[in-house]
């Protein structure tokens, strides 16, 4: 099941784009920033709350349409550089799709980000 709502970016150029920088990631078992999303889309890191908005947007239309298509959720491969793991849309993402229990606690979401991240790696080598 997909949480309910519009898909700003899917089918568009930024939306493949980021898929592919994902993808190459993930085939390197390597991580992304956010900044990194952000320069691909086009946003100036200095407009943060934007920024963040709509990197996870388009993080999560890819991370949605992996799960359809019985795929681990992409959008594992993006982190924060100071947290060093997904913000917490990424694992409110994981709840909606049911993945991950809504009352878990930071280190059940931190367990879960990394099985999830470990199952992206080995879907993409």
């Amino acid at each position: 099941m997909a949480p309910k709502g519009s898909f700003k970016y899917t089918a568009t150029k930024e939306y493949y784009l980021t898929y592919c920088k994902c993808i190459s990631a993930a085939r390197k078992r390597a991580l992304l920033h956010y900044a990194d999303i952000a320069n691909i889309i086009g946003i100036p890191i200095s407009h943060f709350s934007y920024m963040s908005s709509e990197i996870g947007r388009i993080l999560g239309e890819i991370s949605i349409n992996e799960n359809l298509n019985n795929r681990p959720m992409l959008s594992a491969v993006v982190i924060g550089k100071e947290k060093k793991k997904p913000g917490k849309g990424f694992f409110i993402l994981a709840k909606q799709l049911c993945k991950l229990n809504y009352n878990a606690t930071e280190k059940k979401e931190t367990d879960f980000w990394k099985k999830e991240l470990n199952d992206v790696y080995s879907t993409w080598k």
